[in-house]
């Protein structure tokens, strides 16, 4: 773990080339994002083949380096600083220890058993680039294998992160074919820091049951199945109220008083009503309101078949879900399902289903469009599994017609010369190596690295922007198709479609907006009452303004211009510190 990474395989960082250190950033980077994006998962690190020894089973070449508990920002700021301590790794003494993976996964099923909190699911991600750990110890690799079976049948998963230098291969057939519950392939060695980034976000991140509901095939038939959620927007976090002198959370609660009496409404004193025609008022109970919004028992009602081609794009209400068969509610479904998913994929037609999710739930209509089984490969490791599509359908009130403008008549002639320039562009501008899955969301990468740099203590809050268009490499691919697009199409003197500047009208017009003051310049800050030379030894400069540091800067004879790091460099360098 310990010897360099080829270099032909390194993405160009400063960060160690070795397969441990690796292993650390790509591990950093993924507590990073469950960091900022959850507070509710347990993340643990282990290490085996240590020199030293710390666990609760006291085994050698075993050392739990962090417990399994929420991450915090001291647990970031730990892995970060392990590799600048050098191989020895501070306690845990470096690697040369006695390597027993039986050991390492004892030691985790029991860090699993001291979590009292109820989990949705456990794995443990097993770093390594060495493919065959007990060579010549065969009762070592026997009761490897009986751990990894026991941890298989209590629910925890074992996800190996394999790794190998450009132009090896690692062979999952030596050892860990038997041990892991999950892996990529085996043939591809990780492209650098990125990749292995990805391959342990993938990894980490839960594939989570939705609801576990029956489908009815008729009303003396059903099997269970499992709803499992799809591509969904990922939104910022929701912002929380805090009191202003101990930054604490402030909950929020809701009481009902009468206006008559104003005396404290409990729930079932309350009830509810609407307006109904002229002045009417329909007033409805608790009971009344529960049985509104009851549509019988959560269920999948099969309702019949239609062709797929009557499956339209825009149909597409809601984000779709996935289901796959649940023998733990009904025994068969899985033989049940698959004859249907089958015989869907060979009709090439799609189910029309009712759906209730739950007891106070709606019912909707869904399609169940059928998706065969898709072999793991390099660039989808996981594969695509068989089963059901579910997409929810728009009733007749959600179709509306949409106004379109009226629009100039074009001649037929004229229109297909339109087309075929319009053609000419779109085929110029092909990007066959466009992955959606590849491209972070801007608002929120940037959103997170502001979060960062505040939480760490951090000045570096740049974000990259991979979303920005390559206009010169489009200029060079398609410009002289572009330009002849925007002759035939757009009138002359077209100049990239700005709207023109609406005119101000003036002073006195009807309507006319109010006359814009002049804002005088802020008057500049009183640099007697702030002592640098201290802001600089205790380290609060930072705290100041950029506004601050520059007339600072050019009141003592240096140039205030540059960032606020080249700022801050520039005081400290007046004081000689």
């Amino acid at each position: 773990m310990f010897e360099e990474f080829d270099a032909s395989a390194s993405d160009g960082s400063e960060l160690a080339k070795s397969f441990f250190g690796r292993c650390i950033s790509s591990g950093t980077a993924a507590l990073y994002e469950r960091f900022l994006q959850t507070n509710s998962d347990l993340l643990g690190v282990v290490f085996y083949g240590s020199v030293n020894k710390k666990n609760s089973s006291d085994f050698d070449g075993v050392y739990v380096y962090q417990d399994l508990e929420v991450p915090q920002t001291a647990q970031v700021k730990a892995l970060e600083d392990l590799l600048k301590g050098g191989p020895s790794l501070g306690a845990v003494g470096g690697g040369g220890g006695r390597v027993s993976i039986n050991d390492a996964l004892w030691v985790c099923q029991n860090m699993f058993s001291d979590v009292k909190v109820r989990t949705a699911g456990r794995r443990v991600l097993l770093f390594t680039n060495e493919d065959e750990p007990h060579a010549s110890d065969d009762d070592a690799k026997k009761q490897a294998v009986t751990k990894a079976k026991d941890l298989r049948e209590v629910g925890i998963n074992i996800n190996l992160i394999n790794m190998a230098k450009a132009g090896q291969r690692f062979d999952l057939d030596l050892f860990y074919k038997d041990i892991v519950s999950y892996t990529a392939d085996s043939e591809v060695p990780i492209p650098g820091l990125t990749g292995l980034v990805s391959k342990v976000s993938t990894a980490v991140k839960a594939q989570r049951t939705l609801m576990k509901i029956p489908f009815y095939i008729d009303e003396t038939m059903s099997i269970g199945v499992k709803f499992y959620s799809g591509p969904m927007e990922k939104k910022k976090p929701g912002h929380v109220y805090t009191t202003r002198q101990k930054n604490e959370r402030v909950e929020t609660k809701t009481m009902h008083y009468c206006a008559d009496t104003e005396s404290q409404l409990r729930g079932a004193e309350m009830k509810r009503g609407t307006n109904y025609g002229a002045g009417a008022k329909v007033i409805f109970d608790q009971k009344e309101q529960k049985e509104m919004k009851t549509f019988g028992n959560p269920g999948l009602f099969l309702q019949g078949f239609k062709p797929k081609a009557r499956l339209k794009m825009q149909y597409n209400v809601k984000n779709a879900k996935f289901i796959r068969p649940d023998e733990s509610v009904i025994t068969g479904s899985k033989q049940l399902f698959a004859a249907m998913l089958q015989k869907c994929l060979d009709k090439d037609v799609v189910a029309i289903c009712r759906l209730v999710a739950r007891y106070n739930s709606a019912p909707t209509f869904v399609a169940l469009l059928p998706q065969p089984e898709v072999e793991a490969t390099a660039d989808n490791p996981r594969g695509n599994p068989a089963g059901f599509h579910v997409i929810t359908l728009p009733f007749a009130d959600d179709m509306r017609k949409l106004p379109y403008a009226d629009r100039p008549e074009v001649a037929v002639a004229d229109k297909q010369a339109h087309v075929e320039a319009a053609d000419a562009v779109v085929s110029k501008l092909q990007s066959a190596a466009y992955i959606p899955g590849k491209y972070e969301n801007v608002a929120l990468s940037k959103f997170h690295k502001y979060i960062e740099a505040i939480v760490f203590d951090r000045d570096d809050v740049e974000a990259v922007d991979t979303m920005k268009p390559d206009l010169e490499a489009m200029t060079t691919a398609a410009g002289a198709e572009m330009a002849a697009f925007t002759a035939l199409v757009y009138p002359e003197g077209y100049e990239g479609g700005q709207a023109a500047p609406k005119k101000r009208k003036a002073d006195g017009a009807a309507g006319g907006g109010a006359k814009r003051i002049k804002k005088e310049p802020a008057a500049p800050v009183d640099l007697g009452s702030l002592d640098f030379k201290k802001m600089v030894t205790d380290g609060t400069l930072k705290k100041q303004t950029v506004k601050v540091l520059k007339q600072f800067l050019v009141s003592v004879g240096r140039a205030g211009t540059g960032k606020k790091a080249e700022l801050l460099e520039a005081v400290e360098a007046h004081f000689g510190l």
